[in-house]
């Protein structure tokens, strides 16, 4: 809650995140990250989601130098991600955009 002189508001921000690493075959390492963010405005009936997650597959044997990683980011194609603050002398709503879904290979080489 924020209070000033002839101005009371509540607003709410919860964030989740949650992040995996898992090595397996002894030649594979699977990462996954996720973050949910919950914006409310109480006062104002305003009520902003934001949510993003990422994943990779990477390959390589041991004492091989080269290595192979797959990955998707952005994977549910958010486009956005919106802010609000507030203070006695700023009232400020902010848009972030954010790049699209992208899907990535890369070929490692170890010299």
């Amino acid at each position: 809650m924020y209070k000033a002189i002839g101005l009371n508001t509540t607003y709410n921000t919860d964030v989740l995140s949650a992040a995996v690493e898992y090595d397996f075959l002894n030649a594979f390492i699977f990462k996954m990250d996720y973050e949910l963010e919950i914006f409310e405005h109480k006062d104002q009936a305003v009520y902003n989601t934001f949510d993003n997650a990422n994943a990779s597959l990477f390959y390589q044997r041991e004492n091989s130098s080269w290595g192979f990683e797959i990955g998707a980011h952005n994977m549910f194609n958010t486009t956005f991600r919106q802010g609000n603050s507030f203070s006695n002398y700023l009232i400020s709503d902010s848009k972030t955009y954010i790049m699209p879904r992208m899907l990535l290979f890369k070929v490692q080489y170890k010299l």
